[in-house]
């Protein structure tokens, strides 16, 4: 495989596929175990799955559902897993982060009202949440689409105020990159 390449997850569908090998060897005890053939090849524009069965079920129908579902177009997921004040588990969308920030050795990702922590490193959280999420300084990732405000102060740095109302300061090594995703 040439370019960029997709990690794809399909341990949910094969163990989905299993089932459907479950059920039909129970009604069928010549039946064999689900079969995965791959294929990858430069001729191929666009990704496609093909399944073969000698009748449909709810359980094949389910394993279709997620084959639908799986993004081949090398996009990282679009959602971070976090945890909240009694350390349970939160799945956020990026439409939900306003800013994400190192604070003394802890990743502290901000909502509107919830302050909740990762356990995954600035950089990994930047990688995956896409180009509306931009790096102010060392220690920040900020949500384009959550900013109220961007107010210039004295040598050359500028301090931005979220729609929740958190402020941070965008340092001078990150200004121009920051300038440049709002068109500036």
């Amino acid at each position: 495989m040439t370019g960029r390449q997709k990690r794809i997850t399909i341990a949910p569908l094969l163990s989905n596929l299993k089932t459907v090998s479950d059920q039909s060897a129970a009604n069928d005890q010549k039946a064999a175990d689900v079969k995965v053939h791959v294929e990858i090849s430069g001729e191929i524009t666009e990704p496609y799955f093909v399944l073969h069965a000698n009748t449909m079920t709810e359980e094949l129908q389910n394993a279709v559902s997620d084959l639908e579902q799986i993004d081949c177009t090398g996009q990282p997921d679009k959602f971070i897993t976090v945890f909240d004040e009694n350390m349970r588990i939160v799945v956020l969308q990026p439409d939900e982060i306003f800013l994400v920030r190192s604070e003394q050795s802890k990743t502290v990702v901000y909502c509107q009202t919830r302050k909740l922590v990762s356990k995954r490193r600035l950089f990994e959280i930047k990688a995956q949440l896409g180009e509306s999420f931009v790096q102010i300084s060392k220690s920040t990732l900020i949500n384009l689409k959550h900013i109220d405000s961007v107010e210039p102060l004295f040598n050359s740095i500028m301090k931005l105020k979220m729609k929740n109302g958190l402020e941070d300061y965008i340092s001078r090594t990150y200004l121009p990159a920051f300038k440049k995703h709002l068109g500036l």
